[in-house]
């Protein structure tokens, strides 16, 4: 049986009675750049996580970011941030998408 983790992120993270997760619907970018953050300030302590792109390489491709591993990781963190906020705004109707 699954069942969501929170009220606030309902049908969002769903944790099985094993401990598996499963991320759905809009929020898997917010997640994705979360892991990219942690494993980002792994690369900092000297940590590699692939044998290909650094994920310091894909953040600054990915968003545009410019300079060290020091300040793309403090980007990062805002950039987090006001997502979270934009999608708290959006979850109480104060705020809406644009829509063409």
């Amino acid at each position: 049986m699954i069942e969501s983790t929170e009220e606030s992120i309902e049908k969002t993270v769903y944790c099985a009675e094993h401990g598996s997760m499963m991320i759905t619907g809009e929020h898997i970018p917010l997640y994705r750049y979360i892991v990219m953050a942690r494993v980002l300030k792994l690369e900092m302590l000297g940590f590699r996580s692939t044998k290909g792109r650094t994920c310091y390489s894909i953040i600054k491709s990915e968003l545009g970011y410019r300079g060290n591993r020091k300040k793309v990781l403090a980007q990062l963190e805002a950039h987090i941030a006001d997502t979270k906020a934009m999608l708290q705004d959006v979850e109480a109707g104060d705020w809406v998408p644009y829509q063409k």
